[in-house]
């Protein structure tokens, strides 16, 4: 089963409302562990916010289309609409990996999934958004 597949499943089980709920929780859960990071790890949060920046230049080169645009025009957000690399999942990822010792954190994880269900990302947007963030987790060690 291919990934255009996969997501075709998805959007005829996952409702229009559901979409915009788990896409409204990944954006809860991300924001939480951000002001989190503010308030205990300034350092961390700048270099998360200088990663999504560079990120978010790099999302409007690449202008690779979301996976909702296959079915509908439903857009949730007007100022962010295509799908490569997925920041969430990146900065999610990042913190999560930090902070893996801590099951406080685990939530974390949730994000990348509910991105997929919410037909926000593609699975190899994820899976490579994935892959960047353990590559960029490296150099953090050595940041903070």
């Amino acid at each position: 089963m291919d990934e255009k597949e996969i997501i075709l499943k998805i959007y005829l089980r996952v409702d229009k409302k559901k979409r915009f709920y788990f896409s409204l929780i990944s954006y809860i859960i991300l924001l939480i562990y951000i002001v989190y990071i503010l308030f205990i790890n300034i350092k961390l949060f700048i270099y998360l916010l200088i990663i999504s920046i560079f990120f978010y230049i790099i999302k409007n080169f690449v202008k690779k289309e979301r996976p909702i645009d296959l079915f509908t025009n439903e857009r949730t957000i007007l100022f962010d609409n295509y799908s490569f690399p997925s920041i969430h999942t990146i900065i999610s990822i990042i913190i999560f990996l930090i902070y893996y010792k801590n099951i406080l954190f685990y939530p974390l994880l949730l994000v990348p999934i509910l991105r997929i269900l919410s037909l926000r990302h593609w699975i190899s947007d994820i899976i490579y958004s994935i892959i960047i963030s353990i590559i960029l987790y490296f150099p953090i060690l050595l940041f903070l």
